[in-house]
């Protein structure tokens, strides 16, 4: 480490005891915040001066200080200044990416509907009378009904979801409206659809 920059962090070492905080450090020194309490703890990011650091725990673990001790002036557990102390290497594992899952209802819905500029076409399973099903957290729905919860809310206990397209897969919304069950008799019958049985 250069003499400038060593100096530079005994000073922000020095600062940070006299109460000054890790954000005026970081403006003052033109640094993160997460800079600034790094080195105030002595911590460095090239393998020198990890070198240094490791060395000189060691050099004053053998003095007779404690684990802890040593681990509050670093700014490390005592389980990390232990496994310096004995040449332990530790390396920082892989990240694992991991594939976007559905976490919402709306999420399972997207995994079964194909868009159109029509109506929109259920893929998942169907009811016998070819309205879309689906599970969702332990809960069974009919999916245009899931739909209308996700855009809507709540269906209040009594209503009915219907379809304006008389299309019992598509869950569109715009295709779908909530009415009365004497609306929905109405409905049907005004589209003369009276031999499908209702799905509320």
């Amino acid at each position: 480490m250069e003499e400038a920059e060593l100096s530079r962090n005994e000073k922000i070492r020095m600062l940070r005891t006299t109460g000054l905080s890790l954000r005026q450090l970081g403006e003052m020194f033109m640094i993160s915040r997460t800079r600034a309490d790094q080195l105030t703890r002595g911590i460095y990011k090239s393998p020198d001066n990890l070198e240094t650091r490791n060395n000189k725990i060691k050099s004053l673990r053998e003095s007779g200080k404690t684990l802890e001790v040593i681990g509050q002036e670093f700014g490390i557990t005592r389980e990390r200044v232990r496994q310096i102390t004995i040449g332990v290497e530790v390396h920082k594992p892989k990240k694992v990416k991991i594939g976007k899952l559905p976490l919402s209802l709306k999420g399972r819905l997207e995994q079964y509907i194909i868009k159109t500029d029509g109506c929109w076409k259920w893929t998942g399973p169907k009811s016998g009378k070819g309205y879309g099903k689906l599970a969702f957290k332990g809960k069974d729905y009919y999916a245009h009904r899931a739909m209308w919860e996700v855009i809507e809310g709540p269906i209040p206990e009594g209503m009915e979801i219907c379809h304006w397209c008389d299309n019992p897969e598509c869950c569109r919304p715009n295709h779908i409206f909530m009415a009365t069950h004497k609306e929905n008799m109405q409905d049907r019958e005004k589209k003369h659809r009276g031999n499908r049985k209702t799905i509320r």
